[in-house]
């Protein structure tokens, strides 16, 4: 008996899982409806004796009808806005089985305070610190908490437009406030602000009818437009997979926990909301310093990484999609090739930027291997291809090894006759090897190295940090130039190893300990602007002042400066700065400060006690921040 299955959504998500289901076993008739005519999709339909409707995806009550007169037995929603206007309810009303949930459980995608929320019940330590804003004033004063380092989202669904990172998209708060208003103004009742992290991105895609639970490998997106991860946010330009189930960057301890945190999301919605989650659970989630943080929530398939998940499923996709939606996932048992997946993304020469329409173009063939699926492509009356504004197609690619994927997709991407373009560099040998060193960076101890001619008091705070856990730093070498100094006797009490001499000196000995980070502390010489070139963006002062206040000067001398202005003009903030080192001294770009208040009483004793405290803490928070951010965006300019 034919059984009839009804795609929602015509891109190349949905061309994917129409390709799927027609290497299926079973007898199926194939139909989609969708916003436009994929010729892809549209081959697929006809050769499996089903229809292709055009309309809007979101009117719930058009696709019941297209279904109910299919007679369907399965829907597959692929897109996340029908979710969200309802259609999965409608459908299962109209008593049709669907592969997509009802509209409340995809709230985990359709609100992102939600889904922070959420998660932050079950896995508080796998959720960015974040804050949910109302209003301008909140916003204000969330970002403020986040200082130079922050992400700001778009709470409701926005077509994959409504997320800006600072340093990327937003060079300042007032930029950011901009667009929270312009968030606000399109209808935003609520904005979420978040820190900002680093690290690498990778998603896990679980397929489940609520109780069972099915994961694909990892895959990694690839989301600026241009080669090197340059230029703006595009839909996706193109995705890797490896064939060990893994990432080369990632550690199996990774994919467990998001697969773990997948599983509890997909538990606490059915419990929440008292029926099944059925359909995909898209996880986007990023690699950092401490294990892995989620990023969003997807209750759709990825694009595109849906295309590589389909090309390499051997195993049924019709069972599987069938039985996730009637609840029977627990009898299936998937087949993926264990081979590498490279997909990469054809787009208009404008694209984001610019949405370019009837652009002619054709591709020749398929290589061995790849599979071609449609994206924002028309077919005009005489049979050419034009395109349709976005991402116009993909090559899906899988071989024994990520580049070998990648050789065989670009070589089918080579057959385009028209002026598109795509990225050459997914999954290529030096942006794979790239992004392992930076993982590696990110989570190998931070080694420390110290610059000081005097008592060393603030390396007796670290070194106490230390031993106490709250720093998981190495101190590979203290330097001085004067070996009677105190941070000489105190770097030996510990263990540490030390050297004496000058400054070329020194920064070879520094080089040999594979110093990641030097801290001048208390070191009374000026270094070259040689020395400062060489260690750039690696080398901290912390001043005893809030800088530009009292700049080039001494210790000593600017607390009893702090002291005489209190008493002079009523100022009695003072306070401590920690600043990149450049050949000016005391003028490189802040980083953190701190402030305490001047009493009355203070002498320049009592006072140096009160801001060596503050340098302690502004000296393990720069050591915290250096180890999360791999070195990135310290400098406060905001």
């Amino acid at each position: 008996m034919k059984r009839s299955v009804l795609i929602v959504g015509s891109g190349a998500r949905e061309h994917a899982i129409a390709y799927a289901l027609s290497k299926s076993t079973h007898s199926l008739s194939i139909s989609c409806c969708g916003p436009n005519l994929n010729p892809g999709i549209k081959t697929i339909c006809d050769r499996y004796e089903g229809t292709m409707a055009l309309g809007s995806v979101n009117d719930a009550e058009w696709v019941r009808d297209i279904a109910l007169r299919l007679h369907a037995d399965l829907a597959v929603i692929g897109p996340e806005a029908p979710l969200e206007a309802r259609v999965a309810d409608t459908l299962r009303t109209a008593g049709i089985s669907v592969f997509g949930p009802d509209a409340d459980l995809a709230r985990i995608e359709t609100s992102k305070s939600y889904a922070r929320e959420c998660v932050c019940a079950i896995a508080p330590e796998v959720i960015p610190k974040f804050r949910i804003a109302h209003s301008i004033d909140e916003a204000q004063e969330a970002l403020a908490s986040f200082g130079p380092r922050f992400v700001v989202k778009a709470d409701g669904l926005s077509g994959g437009k409504g997320v800006k990172v600072s340093k990327e998209h937003l060079g300042s708060h007032d930029e950011a406030l901009s667009w929270c208003r312009q968030l606000f103004s399109t209808g935003q009742t609520s904005i979420v602000i978040e820190e900002k992290l680093y690290g690498q991105e990778f998603s896990l895609m679980t397929i489940t009818d609520g109780i069972s639970c099915i994961h694909s490998t990892p895959i990694q997106d690839h989301k600026r437009a241009f080669d090197e991860d340059c230029g703006p946010n595009t839909g996706g330009m193109g995705s890797y997979s490896s064939p060990d189930n893994l990432l080369p960057f990632l550690s199996k301890t990774d994919v467990e926990q998001a697969c773990s945190i997948n599983e509890q999301v997909i538990q606490a919605l059915r419990n929440e909301f008292g029926k099944p989650y059925r359909g995909v659970l898209y996880g986007g989630y990023m690699a950092v310093s401490d294990g892995i943080r989620l990023i969003e929530y997807n209750a759709r398939f990825g694009d595109p990484e849906a295309l590589n998940f389909f090309t390499l499923l051997s195993s049924d996709a019709y069972e599987l999609l069938q039985s996730a939606a009637d609840g029977t996932l627990s009898s299936y048992r998937p087949i993926s090739d264990n081979q590498a997946s490279v997909c990469i993304y054809a787009v208009p020469n404008g694209y984001p930027e610019l949405s370019e329409r009837n652009v002619p173009f054709s591709i020749d063939s398929e290589m061995a291997g790849t599979q071609i699926f449609y994206g924002s492509v028309e077919r005009d009356d005489s049979g050419i291809l034009r395109t349709a504004g976005s991402r116009t197609l993909a090559v899906a690619s899988y071989a024994d090894s990520i580049d070998q994927a990648r050789v065989q997709a670009l070589s089918t991407m080579e057959t385009i006759q028209g002026t598109l373009r795509w990225r050459t560099d997914i999954g290529s040998p030096v942006a794979v090897r790239r992004k392992i060193d930076h993982m590696t960076r990110l989570r190998k101890r931070l080694s420390v190295g110290v610059l000081g001619s005097t008592r060393g008091t603030d390396l007796r705070y670290l070194i106490d940090a230390k031993q106490h856990g709250i720093l998981d730093v190495d101190f590979s070498l203290v330097c001085s130039d004067k070996a009677d100094s105190g941070i000489v006797d105190l770097a030996r009490e510990h263990d540490i190893p030390v050297c004496i001499g000058r400054e070329h000196q020194l920064s070879k000995s520094l080089d040999e300990a594979g110093v990641d980070i030097i801290l001048l502390i208390g070191y009374m010489r000026i270094l070259s602007a040689q020395f400062c070139l060489k260690w750039k963006d690696r080398i901290f002062n912390v001043h005893p002042s809030l800088l530009p206040d009292f700049a080039g000067m001494k210790d000593a001398d600017v607390h009893a400066l702090a002291i005489e202005r209190m008493r002079a003009s009523g100022n009695n903030i003072t306070g401590c700065t920690v600043h990149l080192v450049t050949p000016h001294v005391d003028a490189g770009p802040i980083i953190i400060q701190k402030s305490c208040t001047i009493e009355t009483h203070d002498t320049e004793q009592s006072l140096k006690a009160k801001v060596q405290l503050l340098e302690k803490d502004a000296l393990i928070e720069l050591l915290q921040l250096f180890r999360q951010t791999g070195g990135q965006d310290l400098a406060w300019d905001m």
